[in-house]
């Protein structure tokens, strides 16, 4: 399974299965570009504009640690 085949699937159960066939430069894409510690001070215009189309959140740091 490919990055955009994954990223397609219907169900967290064909995600977490697929991740696991990806290589390690595969899975980077995952790996966040850009880092804004205040979510209010986000552009998300901008973002929208420039292509972004996810955006993840860690609000309890349950990630981060």
């Amino acid at each position: 399974m490919n990055v955009d085949e994954l990223l397609s699937t219907d169900s967290f159960k064909d995600f977490e299965n697929g991740i696991k066939e990806l290589s390690e430069q595969e899975l980077k894409v995952f790996v966040p570009k850009v880092y804004q510690k205040n979510i209010y001070l986000i552009n998300y215009d901008l973002l929208a504009k420039k292509g972004v189309k996810l955006i993840t959140y860690d609000i309890d740091r349950l990630l981060t640690g």
